[in-house]
C-alpha cells in the first residue's frame, strides 16, 4: 500500500475509527503516535456503550408499540383468524348475492338516514 496509514490491518482500523471520531489525524489513535490507547479505549466503550443503549431504547419503542396492538386486537371481538375472516367474507358475499342484499353502501346511507330522523 502507498498510504501509511492503511499498511495492515490495525492502521486501517485505527483511521477508520479516528474519522468516525473527527477529522483524521486529529486524534491519536491513528499515525505513528498510537500510545495513548486508554483514549482509544475510552472511545471504543463510549460508541458501543451508546450504540447498546439506542438498540436498547428502539427495542423498547418497538416491543412497547406491539405488545399495546396486540392487546387491542385480542380484545376486538369482531378480529379473528385470516382463514375464518376469509370464509365469512366468502360466505357473506355468496349469502348477499343468493339472497338480494342490498349493497353495504346502501344499507348504511339508510340507516344513517333512519337514525339522523330519530335523533331529530
Amino acid at each position: 500500500s502507498h498510504r501509511e496509514d492503511m499498511k495492515d490491518v490495525w492502521s486501517a482500523m485505527a483511521t477508520q475509527f479516528d474519522a468516525i471520531l473527527g477529522p483524521p489525524g486529529a486524534l491519536p489513535v491513528s499515525g505513528a503516535d498510537s500510545s495513548q490507547m486508554d483514549y482509544f479505549v475510552y472511545s471504543l466503550l463510549i460508541h458501543i456503550v451508546n450504540f447498546f443503549f439506542l438498540i436498547n431504547f428502539f427495542l423498547a419503542i418497538v416491543v412497547n408499540a406491539f405488545t399495546k396492538t396486540v392487546e387491542a386486537l385480542e380484545a376486538c371481538d369482531a378480529e379473528q383468524d385470516i382463514l375464518s375472516d376469509t370464509w365469512f367474507q366468502v360466505r357473506s358475499l355468496f349469502k348477499s348475492l343468493r339472497w338480494r342484499w342490498p349493497r353495504k353502501v346502501v344499507l348504511l346511507r339508510s340507516l344513517d338516514r333512519l337514525v339522523s330522523r330519530q335523533v331529530s
